[in-house]
């Protein structure tokens, strides 16, 4: 059985290696070999669970593109010892789901004042209300890539949860790198404003501010604190 197994395991790292060799999909610098599913059963001659059974465990690892329009899982063959690294756009991807459910919470609670009845966060993910636009997702690209691997969601997390604390940490680096600019630590900061609702954009535009929102937040929860932007 144990060679069965393992002869099935070498037949399916050659086949992703011929895939890569032959028409390689490149992320993260990295080659991945991306076909339907269908595709790898034909190869393989292997059932669709049997297939995502192997893929779903060690040497591969998997993420999900859409290429061509057509969600697509793309594999490839970890290196001996090599530990996962997860591509900014699959960060992207976790990011995009703690976004979303900040955006439907604030949703559906304005739609619930107005109807008078309670809300479901299902519905209005099914119902396609709340959307993150092209934009939007190329921001959550970037900061997934601009922020400490490992850290992106927790970030995130942080900046939503104390939104206006964000924004003094943002207004305090535009200010520093115009007075960078201008040697005139007086002048008024032009071209900032403040945002009351949280936006991806102002994220990205200021991902150093939110990395070290962050940063405080923990050194002053490690000692028992609660960190205040103002006194900063």
């Amino acid at each position: 059985m144990k060679s069965v197994t393992g002869q099935k395991l070498k037949k399916l790292v050659a086949l992703v290696h011929a895939v890569i060799a032959k028409a390689p999909y490149e992320r993260g610098g990295y080659k991945w070999a991306a076909l339907s599913m269908d595709t790898w059963v034909k190869a393989t001659g292997w059932s669709m669970s049997t297939v995502d059974r192997y893929f779903d465990r060690p040497p591969f690892y998997c993420e999900k593109a859409a290429i061509e329009g057509v969600r697509t899982k793309i594999v490839r063959v970890l290196g001996p010892g090599e530990a996962v690294k997860k591509t900014p756009q699959r960060v992207a991807n976790e990011m995009r789901r703690v976004w979303l459910a900040r955006e439907i919470d604030q949703h559906a609670i304005a739609e619930a004042a107005e109807a008078g009845k309670p809300w479901k966060t299902h519905d209005l993910i099914e119902g396609g209300k709340v959307k993150v636009s092209s934009k939007e997702h190329g921001c959550l690209v970037g900061l997934a890539d601009v922020w400490p691997d490992g850290y992106q969601v927790a970030i995130l997390k942080c900046v939503l949860d104390d939104w206006t604390g964000f924004m003094v940490g943002a207004k305090m680096a535009a200010a520093a790198a115009q007075d960078a600019d201008t040697g005139d630590p007086d002048l008024p900061v032009k071209g900032m404003k403040f945002y009351h609702h949280p936006s991806l954009p102002v994220i990205r535009k200021y991902a150093g501010a939110a990395a070290e929102l962050y940063v405080m937040k923990a050194q002053a929860a490690s000692v028992g604190q609660k960190f205040n932007p103002l006194s900063a």
